[in-house]
């Protein structure tokens, strides 16, 4: 399997609240770290401090609150070290550990660079100047090209997400996710808005229709990528077609063997692009009608058939190659969320979304679903659209709302959703079922100093 070529090898945290010094890394015995960290400790240590300021910290995002969530947390050094080398940190004067802060960024073979996020009077953390905005977009520019797509479900099942699409981070702003516009007056002179508040029971429906949703658009946009790299023109095919039949004699019979080739390339391709058709991805090839000519077609005309009918099947191979990253993808996901539901299952079509039914074939809202089969489904429509490139998938609590079977079964499952994909997940939990199956990977949250030599030692 090839490595991630982007995940956390160590996080540092320096007085995080003040009193907790932290070293956090996987030790020699880990199974593959750079796919599963999972951090356990104490109420109150600060693993869910850890895992929000993780996200925000790693944010290339601007405007967005990011680097002010970083201020919020009382620290005096909080710093990530990547596996490609790269160094990420926030750090205060020596013996501070609230207000101003200064933020670093070291690449491999590359200067290091440093930005300051000072403290204005309101408590947030911005530019000062003119000239110090510019140095701040310069330096969220350098942030976001270390290549990290983001993805933070916090204890409130809120989804986060930064290193993105402009347009899947802002679905997942959390004000789309706490309000409901309900009137909206416009006019000269006179503007008037109305909002109320949603409860939580909306809130956790909304945030599983918009990741729903997000999980949709990531499939149309890599079918659409797919389906242009796939595609030959048909100058292109008629190209090949006519070349085929100008250097064959016109009364060649075709060889039987390139025949029974033909016969055979039909049966697997009707048989492989079933698969695809299924979702809607591409059309079922009729490899049976083409058969059926061949046989019913006089020797003399074999030849030229086979000349014809072998650029096509090309053409169509060249299709099915080019899907079939995403068919895989989309059916990993039916089918490792269908194991876990008994009496429903969910279905894709790329017309008509992600689809939820009874065993029955009764349509459900996934509203109608229980909290943890809702839950389920929003780790694993979040886990898809991550996997087209490096990302982070930072998770609190992934437990809650989960039967202790789940439990045991959910890690597992997400990393079997995220193949042999560049994804590495984070997890926080307090559950002795996450923790046993997967305890070479877990972190204890002990407080730590480092001596000089660099090595650990308990506080």
């Amino acid at each position: 399997m090839k490595c991630p070529t982007k995940a956390i090898e160590r996080i540092q945290v320096r007085r995080l609240f003040g009193m907790y010094d932290y070293v956090l890394c996987p030790s020699a015995q880990a199974s593959a770290p750079e796919r599963l960290i999972v951090l356990y400790g104490d109420n109150g240590s600060g693993k869910t401090t850890i895992l929000r300021t993780l996200f925000h910290l790693l944010a290339p995002e601007g405007n967005e609150g990011h680097k002010t969530a970083v201020g919020e947390v009382q620290f005096q050094r909080f710093g990530v070290n990547l596996t490609s080398g790269d160094q990420i940190w926030a750090e205060r004067p020596a013996g501070k550990t609230t207000g101003t802060f200064r933020m670093g960024l070291k690449v491999p073979r590359k200067k290091e660079v440093t930005i300051e996020f000072a403290q204005s009077p309101d408590g947030s953390f911005k530019s000062t100047s003119r000239k110090h905005d510019v140095r701040i977009k310069s330096f969220l520019s350098k942030l976001r090209q270390v290549g990290i797509g983001l993805y933070f479900l916090s204890d409130d099942r809120a989804v986060r997400l930064a290193g993105r699409d402009k347009e899947l981070v802002s679905m997942s702003r959390r004000e789309m996710l706490d309000e409901e516009l309900l009137f909206y007056h416009d006019q000269p002179r006179a503007t008037a808005r109305m909002r109320r508040t949603l409860s939580p029971q909306e809130r956790s429906q909304r945030l599983l229709l918009e990741s729903l949703k997000r999980a949709e658009m990531w499939i149309q946009s890599q079918t659409v990528r797919g389906a242009s790299e796939g595609e030959s023109s048909v100058n292109t095919l008629y190209a090949e077609i006519l070349k085929r039949i100008a250097t064959e004699p016109v009364d060649s019979p075709a060889q039987a063997s390139a025949m029974k080739k033909i016969k055979t390339r039909c049966r697997l391709l009707e048989r492989r692009s079933r698969e695809y058709a299924q979702y809607g991805l591409l059309p079922e090839f009729s490899g049976r009608a083409i058969v059926k000519v061949m046989k019913s077609a006089p020797p003399t005309h074999a030849g030229i058939i086979v000349n014809v009918i072998m650029p096509y099947m090309d053409s169509v191979e060249k299709k099915l190659d080019a899907m079939e990253r995403i068919q895989r993808q989309i059916d990993a996901i039916v089918s490792i969320v269908n194991s876990f539901f008994a009496r429903k299952r969910i279905s894709f079509d790329i017309h008509k979304g992600f689809q939820v039914m009874t065993a029955a074939g009764t349509p459900l809202m996934p509203q109608m679903l229980s909290s943890g089969e809702r839950h389920l489904l929003l780790l694993f429509c979040n886990t898809l659209i991550a996997l087209n490139r490096p990302s982070i998938f930072i998770i609190d609590e992934p437990e809650i709302s989960l039967n202790i079977k789940w439990q045991r079964r959910l890690i597992d499952a997400l990393l079997e959703c995220a193949g042999k994909n560049p994804v590495q997940y984070v997890l926080a939990t307090h559950s002795f079922e996450l923790l046993a199956q997967h305890s070479k990977n877990t972190i204890k949250l002990a407080e730590t100093a480092e001596k000089s030599n660099g090595s650990k030692t308990k506080a």
